[in-house]
């Protein structure tokens, strides 16, 4: 592969193996990696000064692979164009507000300012993983490019929240769903404790010069926030991120299936000379007791997501095309959840 080559973009939700999938780009020296280019600590001196002082705790803590000089020290090199460091490139609103929405201009001026850094390298640049929401489904049109979306079974994601004794992924999720006027009405709809959702989401997720702000009052809010809305919450990001990827024609996969499908596990490994060392399955024991338990709730998000994909209340409505050829049904949900179709669009568990 040249060093010319077009830059890799892996997007993916949080819990999915993205942080495995990144770090096998990042061991070979071809690859300028870029971790988590949306994430709030990237426009944070402070944040990133103390990810950098206590490095080994924060690499357990954000669940990176171990990088060669910190986690997020890319993001102090200066750009050639510019001569800025690229967290001055930064847009706030790329880490909550913008996820579901669509990407600022800002954003893209950031993610070019990226590309010119490894440019300069001689390397290819590979962004992992993005955040992916809808903001994504711009970059896919702007930027040209390898775009590949990286899948996990809804079950074993929301399992891999902790919730509640993490209270990162779930307040944070909502927060972003919350942003958008579009997902915020499908949120009430398919969440019980309304208590959790009382407080204006705008008042909270629109403060986005501090980021961390707004991710504590969610937490404070949804501290008692049941189970099942929590899992409500994270599975309706699953099936939107999913729809929106399907739309836009990426190749989805799963970590199980780079396991169980040798021939894609060879292709993709091939295509990009890389490894897949120390590959191990993502399945979790229970899962059958927990797909019954959420089974309902499941139900109910899936109708909800549904039928917000075929409305026509908003301009480009997300899923328009998507649904009439993407979003199939799927055996009983216990036993089936993703399948890849053979045309790399995807079946979405229902």
């Amino acid at each position: 592969m040249s060093v010319n080559g077009s830059p890799v973009f892996l997007h993916s939700m949080w819990g999915t193996g993205s942080t495995y999938l990144a770090s096998r780009f990042a061991e070979e020296a071809r690859y300028c990696v870029f971790y988590e280019p949306f994430h709030e600590y990237v426009g944070s001196e402070k944040a990133r000064l103390k990810v950098r002082e206590e490095y080994a705790r924060a690499r357990a803590l954000l669940r990176h692979p171990e990088v060669a000089g910190g986690l997020l020290d890319i993001y102090d090199r200066s750009e050639p164009l510019t001569k800025e460091p690229l967290w001055r490139a930064y847009d706030p609103r790329s880490a909550i507000r913008d996820v579901y929405g669509r990407m600022s201009a800002k954003s893209q001026e950031y993610l070019r300012a990226c590309l010119r850094v490894a440019e300069q390298d001689r390397r290819i640049a590979v962004f992992g993983f993005c955040r992916s929401g809808t903001q994504f489904t711009e970059m896919c049109r702007l930027f040209a490019g390898r775009h590949l979306y990286l899948y996990r079974n809804p079950i074993e994601q929301f399992r891999s929240y902790d919730w509640p004794a993490n209270d990162y992924f779930v307040p944070t999720t909502y927060l972003q769903l919350a942003c958008s006027r579009r997902w915020r009405r499908v949120l009430k709809l398919v969440c019980d404790d309304h208590s959790a959702l009382s407080v204006s989401a705008c008042s909270l997720s629109c403060n986005i010069v501090d980021a961390t702000w707004s991710q504590r009052m969610a937490r404070m809010l949804m501290r008692n926030l049941s189970a099942q809305d929590a899992f409500a919450i994270s599975y309706l990001s699953w099936r939107v991120c999913l729809a929106a990827a399907s739309e836009q024609g990426l190749e989805l996969f799963s970590l199980n299936d780079l396991i169980a499908q040798g021939q894609l596990r060879n292709r993709l490994g091939g295509e990009f000379a890389i490894r897949f060392e120390g590959l191990r399955s993502t399945a979790v024991p229970d899962f059958e007791a927990d797909a019954q338990c959420y089974a309902e709730r499941a139900a109910r998000v899936a109708d909800a997501v549904d039928r917000e994909l075929m409305s026509s209340q908003y301009e480009r409505p997300l899923g328009r095309n998507a649904a009439a050829t993407l979003v199939r049904t799927v055996g009983d949900w216990p036993h089936r959840t993703v399948e890849n179709h053979p045309r790399q669009t995807d079946c979405i568990l229902r």
